[in-house]
């Protein structure tokens, strides 16, 4: 008990005393790798928010995507201080799907068809036998997936697997003779996305996950807030939530976890930082399973067994501060961090 009053001690110490986290902004190859799309998607966006003269360029410049990389790494590398850092990242693996500038893999291409080098596309075969266009197409990684003859137009459906500055690829594209007009074909949908704004040097990385009967616009959503400034210390600020169906099933991605090649389940809490009731929720109850609610100081505050998938629990006697909540069944010890407010 002595080890684990030390330990309980020490992440009050840390997280609250100090109240930021001082963390290390070193990309990990994985967030370079599964995360490429949505910060070269959050960098695009800030981009325009800005209104930088760099929006001219098709590739979006490396200093714009550094600064976001650098920022998720800094939230990444506090995981093990910030359990919300892990839900994020490990547990629910928040992606950037549709966003602030519907970054678009698809783009549709009008094109006059009197034009010799559009019947390759009227036959369903990428390459045009036009130098500029068979430039773009191979620079950008562009494939024909769709010919359209549309009363207005005979439009040409072009996808790519990377992330450009899709406003400038399509003006370029534009720009070809044969060309009448070029756009990205986004989707719009409700989905989990990223917000990332920068005020005074700080960066703010919204993470959401958004639920419940999409196509008519999701019902439920979960956002967790964080904030790094420029020296690298991350201040998770909060969520954001209006949770009316039950919680998706967690995806466990795990690429960040200490355990990697294990399924590494993990404690949700909803509300957190909470006042009255919480519900805690496990991804499954091996046998009899026990949540235990510990101070600070180690002290049993609150316990109740046979608990299942989620449990709802009273918090509202308990003192405001930090606790920490295990649980415990035949198979699993889990523990996580409450804030009662």
């Amino acid at each position: 008990m002595k080890t684990t009053v030390c330990l309980f001690g020490f992440l009050f110490t840390v997280i609250m005393v100090n109240g930021q986290v001082q963390s290390e902004c070193t990309v990990p190859s994985e967030l370079a790798y599964h995360w490429l799309p949505d910060i070269r998607h959050l960098a695009l966006c800030r981009m325009y928010e800005i209104q930088s003269p760099d929006t001219v360029f098709v590739r979006i410049p490396a200093v714009h995507c550094d600064s976001v990389a650098e920022g998720m790494a800094a939230i990444v590398n506090a995981q093990y201080v910030i359990p919300e850092a892990d839900s994020v990242f490990n547990i629910y693996c928040i992606h950037n799907i549709y966003g602030c500038v519907n970054s678009s893999y698809h783009y549709l291409v009008a094109v006059d068809t009197s034009y010799s080098w559009t019947e390759s596309w009227q036959n369903m075969q990428t390459m045009t036998g036009n130098p500029l266009m068979d430039t773009m197409i191979t620079r950008y990684n562009l494939t024909l997936v769709d010919f359209y003859y549309w009363s207005s137009s005979c439009v040409a459906s072009l996808w790519t697997d990377s992330i450009w500055n899709m406003f400038a690829l399509s003006d370029s594209l534009a720009l070809i003779d044969g060309v009448m007009w070029s756009e990205p074909s986004s989707g719009n949908m409700d989905d989990d996305k990223i917000d990332y704004f920068v005020i005074n040097g700080e960066r703010f990385f919204d993470f959401s996950m958004e639920w419940g009967d999409c196509m008519a616009g999701c019902t439920s959503y979960y956002a967790w807030k964080f904030k790094v400034n420029p020296d690298c210390v991350v201040t998770y600020l909060g969520f954001e939530a209006n949770v009316i169906d039950p919680f998706p099933s967690p995806v466990y991605c795990n690429f960040f976890s200490v355990i990697k090649d294990q399924d590494s389940p993990r404690v949700l809490i909803y509300p957190n930082p909470s006042s009255t009731k919480i519900t805690v929720i496990i991804p499954e109850v091996n046998g009899n399973a026990r949540i235990a609610i510990f101070d600070v100081d180690g002290k049993n505050v609150l316990e109740q067994d046979n608990i299942e998938a989620e449990t709802p629990l009273d918090i509202s006697a308990l003192p405001r501060g930090v606790y920490f909540v295990r649980v415990k069944d035949e198979r699993q010890v889990l523990i996580t961090k409450l804030i009662k407010q």
